[in-house]
């Protein structure tokens, strides 16, 4: 039984490993974005976002907003 458990634990301790190693390589290429208050960032809304029969595929449905905390 105590084998058990242990080969249980190294192989969760190998998963967790490749996880680890898997997420570096995957998160490499990812850069910080840092916003502070008052920046100005580009919204998009997508079509699940809108009131039903308020979508049209012709609106706007981006653009720029100025202090994004006040709009969430």
């Amino acid at each position: 039984m105590v084998e058990v458990q242990a080969m249980h634990q190294e192989v969760m301790r190998k998963l967790e490993e490749s996880a680890a190693k898997n997420n570096h390589v995957a998160n490499k290429h990812r850069r910080v974005k840092l916003f502070q208050e008052r920046d100005m960032v580009m919204i998009f809304l997508r079509k699940e976002r809108f009131p039903i029969d308020t979508y049209n595929k012709l609106k706007m449905k981006y653009g720029y907003v100025q202090d994004a905390e006040e709009n969430q």
